[in-house]
């Protein structure tokens, strides 16, 4: 018998999670999946910090606070949900690809956007929050067309009021 590696054996518990969340109510979903991105993108972002101390540039950097209010916490969520979500998410259920598809064509633009903007230290939030924000955008295309676009938008509002929060607390 072959053993299973640490991966294989996570697999059935990662897809128990997401099962689990994708039955929640929107507020509920919104908040679990807005805490877990921040948590498990901080832990992405420090290990990536912490090989490539050089990582990348703060686009926020010395930006005053109520700019970074308006455009990071109210702008964004909106302007990168319809961008980054909205549109391929649609192009991808247009072409009949599956739920996994949708996902990944919707991940990859945010993440490379979130690169280009942040360099490497962009990579966390890229990664992690596309990969939330496509999979959230997704659960509710599916569930409920008229919540996606909100549920959304409101996951990428709490998500970065959180990580503005925390630069704040920890510059």
């Amino acid at each position: 018998m072959v053993a299973l590696s640490p991966i294989h054996k996570a697999i059935p518990f990662v897809r128990s999670h997401f099962t689990g969340i994708m039955g929640k109510k929107p507020w509920t979903f919104a908040w679990q999946v807005a805490l877990e991105a921040v948590v498990l993108e901080a832990c992405l972002s420090a290990a990536i910090s912490s090989l490539f101390p050089k990582a990348g540039n703060d686009p926020f950097a010395g930006m005053p606070f109520w700019i970074l209010l308006i455009g990071a916490i109210l702008f964004a969520p909106i302007a990168e949900t319809f961008l980054f979500q909205s549109i391929p998410i649609a192009i991808a259920r247009q072409f009949g690809r599956t739920f996994q598809a949708q996902v990944v064509w919707s991940m990859v633009p945010f993440a490379l956007f979130h690169v280009l903007q942040m360099g490497w230290s962009g990579a966390g939030p890229g990664l992690v929050g596309g990969f939330y924000l496509a999979f959230s955008y997704a659960v509710w295309k599916r569930k409920d067309p008229g919540k996606a676009f909100v549920v959304t938008a409101g996951i990428h509002l709490i998500h970065n009021a959180a990580a503005v929060l925390l630069q704040l607390v920890m510059p």
